[in-house]
């Protein structure tokens, strides 16, 4: 018998989670230039014809709220009888903005508004797990570490929901303007996942003295091993990374030594999938996510003597 999971939710906060979804990477012309007559947009037009646009239904808002703590959700948003301003204009591009009924804006919302709505679903039925959050920021920042405590969890595999509320008044309080560091999150997660500093500093060899691999964020520095809450509980326990996101990375920025020692690990650059690998680039920090999950996937993170399942004390999580 496995004891219940640790899920880890990386959360894209990047600027481009405020635009709809029909707007890819960024590719802000390219959807404008698109439109005809000011009034008509092909990829507008193919996802009302997809999903049965009908402009004489009044949709409900994306967000209604879970009913949990103060979350009302954003019921006002986008208001079924007003127009709002959809803006398309980036640092780089100046586009025509684009004016959208509030009605289309609740059919067809942007994407920031229906992930939110969506892991807010998820945090109000999660049960039987363990649950934390982080978000991408100039170093990804660990907002919300692993709940509930090991002790909580062994006495209640249902003690998540103690802190439902909690994660979702946080999810709420999310802004997006960030970059996309996908590979870096990512490898921030995993040394959040890691036993102790050595895996990375001494296993990986990213080293502690200049010039360093890794930066070692103090969010994402694990719990003691012997604290009630340690990052993994149990020997058996299932963990499980889920990266959120919209686009390409921007802003990874690994180091030469990182990028040097990920494909020395790994055996090569690692191409994933094989069969469709992304286009080689020159600026290789900006394409690592695939090398550090195989990191990850390949090379155990917990180098302590773990404690079963049913040998699990409030004492200590490892042996």
């Amino acid at each position: 018998m496995y004891p219940p999971p640790n899920i880890h939710f990386i959360v894209d906060v990047s600027g481009s989670m405020r635009d709809l979804p029909q707007i890819v990477s960024g590719q802000y012309k390219a959807f404008s230039d698109a439109t005809v007559n000011g009034c008509e947009n092909p990829a507008l037009q193919a996802f009302s014809d997809g999903h049965g646009w009908d402009p004489s239904f009044q949709y409900p808002v994306p967000d209604a709220g879970t009913g949990l703590g103060t979350d009302v959700g954003f019921p006002n948003l986008f208001q079924d009888g007003k127009f709002k301003v959809f803006n398309t204009t980036t640092d780089y591009e100046t586009n025509t903005n684009f004016i959208l009924w509030g009605r289309f804006l609740n059919f067809n919302p942007p994407k920031h508004v229906a992930l939110r709505a969506a892991l807010k679903k998820v945090f109000k039925d999660l049960s039987g797990a363990r649950a934390g959050v982080s978000i991408f920021t100039a170093t990804s920042s660990n907002i919300l570490k692993m709940k509930p405590s090991c002790p909580e969890l062994s006495a209640d595999p249902a003690a998540f929901a103690s802190y439902r509320a909690d994660f979702i008044t946080r999810l709420n309080s999310l802004t997006f303007n960030t970059a996309t560091p996908l590979a870096r999150s990512l490898l921030n997660a995993g040394y959040y996942f890691s036993s102790g500093q050595d895996i990375y500093r001494d296993t990986f060899g990213f080293g502690v003295s200049s010039p360093i691999a890794y930066s070692y964020p103090i969010d994402f520095k694990s719990e003691a091993l012997t604290s009630e809450n340690c990052t993994v509980c149990w020997g058996s326990q299932r963990n499980a990374v889920i990266l959120i996101s919209d686009g390409d990375p921007i802003n990874d920025t690994l180091g030469f030594k990182a990028v040097t020692r990920l494909r020395e690990i790994n055996g090569g650059k690692v191409n994933c999938p094989s069969t469709a690998p992304c286009a080689d680039a020159a600026d290789d920090a900006n394409h690592m996510l695939d090398d550090v999950a195989k990191l990850l996937s390949h090379n155990d993170l917990q180098r302590s003597a773990p404690l079963s399942w049913e040998t699990w004390t409030p004492r200590a999580c490892r042996a």
